[in-house]
């Protein structure tokens, strides 16, 4: 299996009691409220690897970018030998997202940091194209850039995956 797209570390801000209950009452105007916040790694491309490996799909690799920083190790210790293929670019930050939760558990807002995204090309895929040659199957991310799943699509597509 391989998967190709985006990871994140996804931090979830969670308002505790009653201060957006009601729509007349304004909450964005500058005030802190009171919540609590937990981070975990996340990204679709990302979530689907780990699932895969953990479902026993060893051979599973995730084609994808990460800055050098404490979120991008995360995320490829997270995936053991799935980040064989997760390059970690000096000059990004790794993507994330940051989603604010009511005090109903429902999502308010998310903020997206996935500049990153757009550094996951053609070529970075060239460099692992055996990977994808030799994939049973592939999953595409809907953050890559068109030229990079247009790239997966024809090699795919010449691969004859799926369908061997």
């Amino acid at each position: 299996m391989l998967t190709e797209g985006g990871e994140k570390p996804s931090f979830m801000k969670e308002e505790r009691g009653e201060s957006l209950k009601t729509k007349q009452q304004k909450v964005d105007d500058g005030r802190t409220h009171a919540g609590r916040s937990r981070e975990s790694c996340g990204g679709v491309g990302r979530n689907i690897a780990n699932a895969l490996i953990s479902l026993g799909l060893n051979a599973t690799r995730l084609i994808s970018v990460v800055g050098n920083d404490q979120p991008g190790k995360a995320i490829i210790k997270s995936l053991g030998d799935g980040a064989q293929t997760v390059e970690q670019l000096s000059n990004m930050n790794t993507a994330r997202c940051t989603v604010i939760i009511n005090y109903k558990g429902e999502c308010q807002f998310s903020i997206g940091e996935m500049e990153v995204f757009a550094s996951i090309s053609p070529d970075v895929v060239k460099k692992y194209q055996s990977c994808v040659e030799n994939s049973s199957f592939i999953v595409l991310d809907g953050n890559l850039p068109l030229d990079t799943i247009r790239y997966v699509l024809d090699l795919a597509a010449c691969s004859k995956i799926p369908g061997r």
